[in-house]
């Protein structure tokens, strides 16, 4: 049996293509889904660690909170997520040499 591999290392192997962005407060099973610059997650922590293994995938939001008056896609939230990574990587990348490709999916 093989030894475990650290998630990170498959990014280095070019093994992720794309990563599914969300973010949540608290655990499971007491959780709830919120906006991506709000959890407890630290989003700019991955996209750094992403950036610094060569990650040539792409980058995309996942489940995002109902908004009112919103689609039942959620393109407002969607919206939102998508500005906020794509400001992030942007962001890196101008500190860094390789880029980081934001996208959204439709479908």
């Amino acid at each position: 049996m093989s030894p475990p591999v650290h998630p990170v290392e498959f990014v280095g192997q070019d093994r992720v293509k794309y990563l599914h962005v969300r973010n949540i407060k608290g655990a499971v099973p007491n959780f709830a889904e919120c906006f991506v610059d709000e959890g407890d997650i630290d989003i700019v922590r991955i996209l750094k660690i992403l950036q610094r293994n060569s990650f040539g995938g792409f980058v995309i939001d996942d489940h995002v909170p109902q908004m009112t008056h919103d689609t039942p896609w959620g393109h407002r939230g969607r919206a939102f997520s998508t500005g906020y990574l794509r400001g992030l990587c942007r962001a890196l990348d101008s500190h860094e040499t390789e880029a980081i490709k934001p996208a959204v999916t439709f479908g």
